[in-house]
């Protein structure tokens, strides 16, 4: 209606914000995020396309490319603010899952300059009480050595890195790994997921992965509410099923058993 009824800052956030474009339209047109969505909550048991984690989540779309794809700190930073913000005015929002790797594809040896704002960031979001998923990144490289992908590879408690298993459970070929900073492993590897178009098509990568986790970790929330971040990542590390391609690659050494 034009007007910011919940007094949020934001004019008709009814469903999310794009903070690329800096409107509340976060529709996808590329695909990514689509993917991501069915990953962790595409219905199941109904006879229709593909069966998500969890069946009966919400998502709360956060939009963060700008026109051209690109992204920019700003919009990244925004975007975990605002939802931290939403936890404090008492929406249940338990986890977000955060597919995408830095600005652009760069590799860095250590954070650089403004990336400090992105860390306070998502150490808000989990002193609010939520879970930060992250993709380890898919450049076959180990986050523990001198190049690391973010925000996988903030030394935070409350992150969750996730690496990708393909179809016949070995890492994917694709999957950064760690045996310090990479947690679990999950699905990843030509899986097939909703699309947009209300279609279904394969989609592959830790991007896959991560929301795996994220859908795992809303599932949890149900059974214990008031579990912290890291008693959740230590629950998926304790119950993992191990997998002789992750021992010594990732802190967990298996895949997660939902």
């Amino acid at each position: 209606n034009g007007l910011d009824d919940d007094n949020n800052g934001f004019v008709d956030d009814v469903h999310g914000w794009d903070f690329g474009k800096l409107d509340n339209n976060p529709d996808d047109f590329q695909g990514h995020g689509t993917s991501c969505a069915g990953m962790i909550g595409a219905v199941g048991n109904n006879g229709i396309g593909v069966a998500g984690v969890n069946w009966a989540v919400s998502i709360l779309p956060m939009k963060i490319a700008n026109a051209f794809g690109g992204l920019e700190s700003a919009a990244i930073i925004s975007s975990h603010d605002y939802l931290t913000m939403m936890i404090n005015l008492n929406h249940n929002i338990v986890a977000s899952n955060n597919s995408y790797r830095g600005l652009g594809d760069e590799l860095y040896s250590d954070a650089p300059t403004g990336f400090d704002a992105e860390k306070d960031a998502i150490e808000a979001f989990i002193a609010a009480g939520a879970t930060f998923v992250a993709s380890a990144g898919n450049d076959t490289i180990d986050n523990d050595s001198t190049l690391r992908a973010f925000p996988a590879s903030y030394n935070l408690p409350g992150i969750i890195a996730v690496a990708a298993t393909d179809n016949q459970d070995a890492i994917a070929g694709f999957s950064n790994f760690g045996a310090q900073t990479v947690d679990i492993a999950a699905p990843g590897a030509g899986t097939l997921t909703a699309s947009i178009g209300s279609n279904y098509s394969y989609f592959g990568g830790t991007s896959a992965s991560g929301p795996v986790i994220a859908g795992v970790v809303a599932l949890l929330k149900t059974f214990k509410p008031n579990a912290s971040a890291v008693e959740i990542r230590q629950t998926l590390i304790d119950s993992a099923d191990p997998l002789p391609s992750l021992q010594g690659k990732i802190v967990s050494g298996g895949r997660v058993n939902v």
